[in-house]
């Protein structure tokens, strides 16, 4: 009669398991109907650079016709040095005029070299060879909740370069100042150069939203609240600082409300509400087309963690190869403290490898160590040390240990650390 009563048991659990995957799927197709792609919508970054590259190409051409003509070696390597500039002259006008604006450096990051505000708000200098290949700049907001319209920071580098840019091209023309030749150098390493705000003033969705892109979206006082909040958060997922929550009635008629949605979750588990987090990760799929391969990445992190610890497996594997190939993708996208304590259940639950799972758990207790010991820090090693157990039972051979708060050093650093020594 046990039996009977156990094998009924099962079967229902599994039945629920499964109305649950049926449910979620019924979902998806029904997001996936009528999420369809508008323009604005396409990622047009390729293209856009494809007829830049044209442009420099014609430009450089019509450089070789005049009397500064150099050899094609350093043609190369005087339109590179112009468009480093350009880049260099465009982010220092975002630095200069968001800082006017109200806004804090939170991050200027190029070549793996980054400076970065930290919760003490206080700036660390490191070098991460996993980024050597990335530059960026996030002007953060002093408050997460701000509605003040980002206008300064992405007009900034525009003004920064028209104004150097005139200064040196009026200059060039100065009797007697230049030769013929310097004069023609400095007036099309302009032309070159201009590839880098043209690149940002075109109002179209590359990987990456733009400059003029962000304006068109942040002209009202909501739009402008969400993504300051999404800038905020951003900044706080680099520096495992706490998230910084908004909500709105509607997420329908904006692009940047439905990022907000990430912290939301975030939230929510640390609540223990993984229903309300799952639902809310529901709701942020529902506009996909507005997410950035970033908080899509992060989101469906937590979804398979969710998944997984509110036990539906199935349904977990089944999305699992989906996010992989998104992460995959995905454009300079890196494990945050969040999504690296998701990938451990992910390595143990789903990949069902122990050298996988240790390797996760490294890179996890990499990145809890990196700054300041803060709050989100605690609560994502109490997630870690609540679902060890669950690893434990899946796998008993394996026999993992709680992590210690006040001793998170990961393996790697811990065998160089002893390597020291001696």
């Amino acid at each position: 009669m046990e039996n009977n009563n156990l094998e009924n048991q099962n079967k229902n659990e599994v039945d629920v398991e499964s109305l649950l995957d049926k449910k979620s799927k019924e979902l998806r197709e029904n997001v996936n109907a009528t999420n369809k792609k508008s323009f604005w919508d396409l990622d047009l970054s390729w293209i856009i650079l494809v007829v830049l590259g044209l442009t420099i190409f014609g430009i450089a051409y019509g450089f070789q016709q005049t009397k500064a003509a150099l050899s094609t070696g350093y043609v190369i390597l005087f339109v590179i040095i112009s468009f480093i500039l350009g880049v260099i002259i465009y982010g220092l006008g975002k630095i200069i005029f968001g800082l006017i604006g109200g806004y804090n450096l939170g991050l200027i990051e190029c070549l793996g070299f980054n400076l970065i505000r930290t919760s003490s708000n206080k700036y660390k200098f490191g070098f991460d060879v996993n980024r050597v290949l990335e530059a960026h700049i996030i002007m953060s907001p002093k408050s997460a909740t701000s509605s003040k319209r980002p206008l300064l920071v992405n007009l900034g580098g525009l003004i920064m370069f028209v104004i150097i840019g005139a200064i040196l091209y009026g200059i060039s023309y100065v009797p007697d100042l230049f030769s013929q030749k310097q004069a023609l150098l400095i007036q099309f390493g302009i032309y070159f150069a201009l590839v880098v705000p043209v690149y940002e003033l075109l109002p179209l969705s590359y990987s990456t939203k733009n400059d003029t892109f962000i304006m068109l979206n942040t002209r009202n006082e909501e739009d402008a609240q969400a993504y300051n909040n999404f800038i905020y958060n951003k900044l706080q997922d680099r520096i495992n600082g706490e998230v910084s929550t908004v909500n709105f009635d509607d997420y329908s008629s904006s692009r940047e409300k439905p990022l907000t949605l990430l912290p939301l979750v975030i939230e929510n588990i640390y609540k223990n509400d993984n229903k309300k987090a799952l639902s809310l990760i529901d709701l942020a799929f529902e506009y996909q087309n507005s997410l950035l391969s970033y908080t899509y990445c992060e989101l469906g992190y937590q979804k398979i963690y969710l998944l997984l610890m509110e036990g539906r497996s199935k349904e977990a594997n089944d999305y699992s190869p989906i996010l992989d190939k998104k992460v995959k993708n995905a454009e300079d996208y890196h494990l945050t403290i969040s999504s690296s304590r998701a990938d451990i259940l992910i390595s143990a639950l789903i990949e069902n490898s122990l050298e996988s799972t240790k390797d996760s758990i490294d890179i996890f207790t990499k990145i809890a160590s990196k700054f300041e010991k803060t709050s989100r820090v605690e609560k994502e090693v109490q997630l870690v040390n609540s679902f060890i157990p669950k690893i434990n039972a899946a796998h008993p051979d394996w026999k993992l240990k709680l992590l210690d708060i006040d001793n998170l050093v990961s393996k790697k650093e811990e065998k160089q650390s002893n390597e020291d020594e001696y």
